[in-house]
């Protein structure tokens, strides 16, 4: 059986992806409240102000969003280091991802199968063609190819959200 044919078979995965611009994000005392301790204690170690701002706002809405999923207080969510390095859920069948750049954090949510997320300026890539052929469904494979010059960057991004190595996937986007 072809990859392809494998990566095409999965049901539908649904991910719920929040956007947050991060100015203002911390200017409420109710973030202090839905941080631990060792949220707090991580983000003293980052030396930069604009970053170790980011890595709060991102925790909160981490917290929040989790919290809401659990029922229970953005506090109480038991978040742990995995031991790559990456934020995990202590327990529970929720998948997370969070990124953080320049002034917009985003964090994408799943309980059908392990979700990444990432906030990148849409630029050239050296060998987008040959990702788009080796790991890209056929409508996307056709998106691209049918792309104005100049706008193929467009698309390769927009397609690329779309976890081709796992199948369909239904994004519910909200922007904060």
């Amino acid at each position: 059986m072809s990859r392809r044919k494998i990566m095409s078979s999965h049901a539908p995965i649904r991910v719920a992806a929040h956007l947050l611009g991060l100015d203002g994000a911390l200017e409420d005392e109710a973030y202090n409240v839905a941080l631990q301790d060792v949220d707090r204690q991580r983000a003293a170690e980052i030396p930069s102000l604009p970053q170790r701002t980011a890595f709060l706002a991102a925790r909160r809405l981490l917290r929040e969003l989790l919290a809401a999923q659990l029922g229970c207080p953005p506090a109480a969510v038991p978040i742990f280091t995995g031991p790559d390095g990456k934020p995990r859920l202590a327990y529970g069948n929720i998948e997370f991802s969070l990124s953080h750049r320049d002034r917009w954090c985003a964090v994408a949510l799943s309980t059908g199968a392990p979700v990444g997320v990432d906030i990148e300026p849409i630029r050239p890539l050296p060998g987008m063609d040959a990702v788009v052929a080796e790991f890209f469904p056929s409508v996307a494979r056709t998106a691209f190819a049918a792309a104005a010059p100049g706008q193929e960057e467009i698309v390769f991004f927009r397609c690329r959200r779309r976890c081709p190595g796992e199948g369909p996937v239904i994004i519910d986007w909200q922007v904060r």
